[in-house]
Formats: structure tokens, C-alpha cells, sequence
């Protein structure tokens, strides 16, 4: 069984190299073999071998060269055979509409008309939106020298771009810039009004500690002038002595 199944497998192998080693057509009825290209302009052309190759292309194989040549110079018909020569023609021309299409320029001059129709029209609306926002030619000459002394040359850009844009976006940052340093002043004097009220319980607590000491003193220079002892009068006055 195993000889059988290699045996199978070889004759598998073969045949499929076989497919791969033809030429490539795309024609069902096309004779085995062509040996001739036939030429509109009357001229003929020997091959050891003819078919259809890529494209479009009318590839001749001659010598071990393969020769291509354009199917719009060759006789179809004549090479390949009324039917399998109108299916190549056909084939052809509908390469060569995609091919008129492709090289066909993008922008149509409709396109264009409209294109510089929008641009005047974005001119004629970034000039009333600088008059709006009372910017002059002068202002942003201004402008322009002082980026280029700070050698900022995207700002520039997008200055030349949209002067009423860019303006705009310079006022938003100001705006922006004025919140956070107002924002900042806010935690700032939040910070100064939590160390002054640590400092005014600071206080609070001296006055009181200066005031126990003053009163344990005046207690204990009493408790003496009556001729109590030291340690009697330390523990009467006692109650003062919590500094």
C-alpha cells in the first residue's frame, strides 16, 4: 500500500508542475500552439510559441527570449482566431479606458473655478474677521519681527496662514495664561490664610502660657509672704503650672 501511495503522490506532482510550466492564457478555445504573430501593419513574426500574457500583452517566445508586444499592434483575430481574438481585443480596449482614466489629471478645471471661488471667498472672511478684531497690516508686521527675534517659525506660520486665527489663539492663551496665574494667586492667598490662622492660634497659646506663668508667680509670691514653705507653696500654685 505504501509503494501505491507514493506512486500516486509522484503522478500528482508531475501533473501539477506540468500546469504550472504552461503559458499563461486566458482563452478556453485557442489552438494547442501558435507560432505566428500577425501584425496590423502586414508584418509577420515566427514564435516557438504564442499566447496572451499580462496586460495585454502578446508575449512570442523565440530562441529561450520572450519577446512582448503590445495587442493593439497585433491582428487578433488572424493570431488567435475570431472568437479568442475578440475576447482579447475586448480585454485590451477595456485596459486601455482604465489606463485614459488613470492618466486623466485629478482636478478638472470646474474644480479649479470652484477651489479659487472658496479662496476668495476664505479671503474676502479672514479680512472682515481682522477688521472685526482691529488688526492692521502693521500689527502683524509687528508680530512677525518679534516671533522671528524668538526664532518661533511655526508660530510665524501659521501667522502668514491665518493672521485672524492666529490672533485669536494668542488671545485665548493670554486668557488662559491670566486663569491659571489667577488661579495660582488663589492658592497662594489661601496658603498665607492658613499660615496666618496657624499663627494666630500660636499666639493664642503664648498669651495663655505667659498668663498661667504670671498668675504662678503672683500665687507662689503670695503663699510665701505668708510664710508658707517652698514645697507647700509649689503645690498650691500648682494648678497655674501647665505651660
Amino acid at each position: 500500500m505504501e509503494k501505491i501511495y507514493k506512486y500516486l503522490l509522484i503522478i500528482i506532482l508531475l501533473t501539477f508542475s506540468v500546469v504550472i510550466n504552461q503559458p499563461v492564457s486566458f482563452t478556453e478555445d485557442a489552438p494547442k500552439t501558435i507560432n505566428k504573430i500577425y501584425f496590423k501593419d502586414g508584418s509577420v513574426i515566427k514564435c516557438d510559441m504564442a499566447w496572451e500574457g499580462m496586460e495585454s500583452q502578446i508575449i512570442c517566445k523565440k530562441s529561450g527570449d520572450l519577446l512582448p508586444y503590445s495587442a493593439g499592434e497585433v491582428d487578433l483575430e488572424k493570431t488567435f482566431g475570431k472568437t479568442d481574438g475578440k475576447e482579447i481585443a475586448e480585454r485590451y480596449e477595456r485596459m486601455k479606458r482604465e489606463r485614459e482614466l488613470m492618466s486623466e489629471p485629478i482636478v478638472t478645471p470646474e474644480d479649479e473655478r470652484e477651489m479659487k471661488r472658496q479662496r476668495l471667498e476664505i479671503e474676502r472672511k479672514m479680512a472682515s474677521e481682522l477688521k472685526a478684531l482691529k488688526i492692521t497690516q502693521e500689527i502683524i508686521d509687528l508680530e512677525k519681527r518679534a516671533l522671528r527675534k524668538r526664532s518661533q517659525w511655526k508660530k510665524i506660520r501659521e501667522l502668514e496662514r491665518d493672521p485672524a486665527v492666529y490672533f485669536t489663539n494668542k488671545g485665548k492663551e493670554k486668557e488662559e495664561y491670566y486663569k491659571k496665574e489667577i488661579k495660582r494667586m488663589d492658592q497662594k492667598t489661601q496658603r498665607m490664610e492658613q499660615e496666618t490662622q496657624r499663627m494666630e492660634q500660636e499666639i493664642i497659646k503664648l498669651d495663655n502660657k505667659i498668663r498661667n506663668i504670671k498668675r504662678y508667680n503672683d500665687c507662689y509670691k503670695n503663699c510665701i509672704k505668708k510664710g508658707k514653705s517652698p514645697s507647700y507653696c509649689e503645690r498650691k500654685c500648682s494648678r497655674y503650672n501647665r505651660w
